[in-house]
């Protein structure tokens, strides 16, 4: 099983969510789910001539800070923690504080620390001879998101924080797009990062393990909605149905989800409106950059192709290309990729008057945006869990490529058809997973829609096998003539549990 561990505010969540029983001790309480790769490689043995550089980043809530104090809970950790929106001075003060705690020096905080040059120098003096995990964390507010501070660490990292061989040094940050475009990119620490963590949502056998009661269903549904994101799970009530929680926390003005796009988003990304405008556009949409360009009154490129890769970076959008095609291919669709705000503006944004009201609950959700958001979720879920679908049918140990697949009506005159899976196999065989979220499944439109795909297909890949799949979220009736038209008719909680 996989960990995740509850640590700081996010311990809050659980006290308030989970009844506990008598005699449970806190440390048999906080557990932690997931994250078995990451930790080997951030507990691996450092066996290079100079200390260890580790990047880590992800978007907020992913649970960076708690898998790094996981990972090091043997280890002497001096986690010194950026403070978002604060001044240089605040920054600055807020170090030295913590290293004069953790050095024992407590004459260092009557010192004035003008700049990060000074306070590297003074961290370099404390370290000396010492075996620590130095963790700065929420780094890009550390340094105020200057690039100029990256530059002071890249010296003191070249002059003397490398030379502490027995040290790690864990640069962690949830504004990804400065992570990887000053450090991991830039000039200053180019080639200097032994390890670099970008962290994902959990997958669903780690979302199960925070919902023990719900059924295997439920746990999708609660998948659909909040993601993999740990924070959100502690935040669900486990032994509330899926639509208790929605009614107690979703749509609630004193709940955590009705408040949490404000947390989230605006922090980030309030510094343009063109980022809000591309992910209303996208919600239960793909578009081409063209199409999202329009809808939000932008000129595809230059700035509005800087926000597109913010927001990508982030986690919160996705840049489709078929997985036949080229990087460089000009043909891209995107879609949104996070699970949270794709509900927020399905149900919340639009109710939040009623909601301030008390005057909305689940069973007032819009019928037809609730069908056509669940299709949606579901085939993000599933695109998001490909490898254990390859896993459930037997192929995950041939090599393959997966992802969406489309061609457009001006391809030289052959036909248009949209896959919501592909695999492109090197056995030469695709696998064709079509994906329904539905009570009732019309068999013939079913079926003509796989036929036309096939036919696409087969244009596009004539030495190819096809093996065709229909995923459906649960056990509905199927008629002889589906059965038929398919090879494989899987249901979502045999393949994911």
């Amino acid at each position: 099983m996989s960990l995740y561990f509850v640590t700081g505010h996010d311990f809050s969540g659980l006290l308030r969510n989970r009844a506990f029983p008598d005699g449970h001790s806190l440390n048999k309480l906080m557990t932690f789910y997931g994250r078995s790769e990451e930790l080997c490689q951030l507990r691996e043995p450092n066996f290079r001539p100079h200390a260890q550089l580790i990047v880590v980043y992800g978007r907020r809530r992913v649970g960076k800070t708690a898998l790094i104090e996981e990972a090091y809970t043997k280890e002497v950790l001096w986690k010194f923690e950026g403070l978002e929106a604060g001044s240089i001075k605040i920054q600055l003060k807020q170090f030295i504080e913590q290293l004069s705690e953790y050095s024992g020096d407590q004459n260092l905080r009557q010192k004035k620390i003008g700049d990060w040059n000074a306070a590297f120098a003074l961290l370099y003096e404390k370290l000396k001879s010492k075996k620590v995990v130095v963790f700065l964390d929420e780094f890009q507010w550390m340094v105020q998101m200057k690039p100029q501070a990256v530059s002071l660490f890249k010296y003191h990292w070249d002059n003397f924080f490398s030379k502490c061989k027995d040290c790690r040094f864990v640069l962690c940050g949830s504004v990804s797009s400065f992570i990887v475009k000053k450090i991991l990119k830039s000039k200053a620490l180019y080639g200097r990062v032994d390890t670099e963590i970008n962290l994902q949502p959990l997958k669903l056998t780690d979302i199960r393990a925070f919902l023990p009661e719900r059924s295997g269903l439920e746990v999708l549904e609660f998948a659909m909605t909040f993601g993999g994101i740990p924070k959100y799970l502690l935040e669900i009530n486990p032994r509330f149905s899926y639509l208790q929680n929605l009614n107690e926390y979703a749509f609630a003005q004193s709940g955590y989800f009705f408040q949490e796009f404000h947390r989230l988003f605006l922090s980030h990304f309030s510094k343009s409106p063109h980022y809000e405008k591309v992910i209303c556009s996208l919600v239960n949409k793909i578009l081409s950059t063209e199409q999202l360009a329009v809808s939000c009154g932008a000129s595809p490129g230059g700035t509005f192709s800087q926000v597109l890769e913010d927001l990508s970076l982030a986690g919160f959008i996705q840049r489709d290309q078929p997985l036949d095609l080229p990087d460089r291919s000009k043909v891209v669709r995107y879609r949104l990729l996070d699970e949270y705000l794709n509900f927020y503006f399905s149900f919340i944004a639009q109710n939040r008057q009623a909601i301030q009201k008390g005057q909305f609950q689940s069973h007032l959700m819009d019928r037809t945006k609730l069908a056509q958001w669940q299709g949606y979720a579901f085939e993000r879920l599933c695109r998001r869990h490909s490898f254990e679908i390859a896993t459930f049918l037997r192929f995950s140990g041939i090599g393959y490529k997966s992802g969406s697949w489309f061609r457009s009506r001006n391809n030289g005159g052959r036909k248009s058809a949209q896959i919501d899976l592909l695999f492109e196999r090197q056995d030469r065989v695709l696998t064709l997973c079509e994906i329904k979220y539905v009570k009732n499944l019309s068999g013939q439109k079913v079926i003509r829609d796989l036929q036309n795909k096939i036919g696409v297909l087969q244009e596009y890949y004539p030495n190819y096998g096809i093996q065709k799949v229909l995923l459906l979220m649960e056990k509905i009736p199927v008629s002889n003539a589906v059965h038929q038209a398919f090879d494989e008719i899987l249901f979502a909680p045999e393949v994911f549990f």
